[in-house]
């Protein structure tokens, strides 16, 4: 089976700290970091199970000389890792960005790596 890049933005390996919750939660469920981020979306390790289609509030915390960027996405994938060798994270997730502040996501993206500049321009 042939693996195909379906991507439509490149993903940068960045860490963010990333606060989250179901949209029908009322209190924030878990932290987690940013194993990957993109203008579409990002990947986070979880111990706590999701379900694909399920729509999640984050909070990425970027840095400390600018507030939190608040997003809102869609569980699209889930990787089991209590197999594997993933240290203290059950679960990879991939998220996608279903609604943004995409000025301020775009400044941290291209801040944090300079090949991703003449993607969002």
């Amino acid at each position: 089976m042939v693996n195909v890049e379906r991507r439509e933005f490149q993903r940068i390996k960045k860490k963010f700290r990333v606060l989250f919750r179901r949209t029908k939660d009322l209190f924030w469920l878990n932290k987690s970091v940013s194993e990957n981020i993109s203008l579409g979306g990002l990947k986070v390790n979880l111990n706590k199970m999701l379900l694909v289609g399920d729509t999640i509030r984050l909070k990425l915390i970027a840095g400390v000389l600018q507030g939190p960027i608040t997003a809102d996405a869609k569980v699209v994938w889930i990787e089991d890792n209590t197999a594997s060798k993933i240290r203290n994270y059950k679960y990879s997730v991939g998220l996608q960005f279903t609604n943004v502040g995409w000025t301020q996501l775009k400044k941290v993206v291209v801040e944090h790596d300079e090949s991703a500049a003449n993607l969002v321009s």
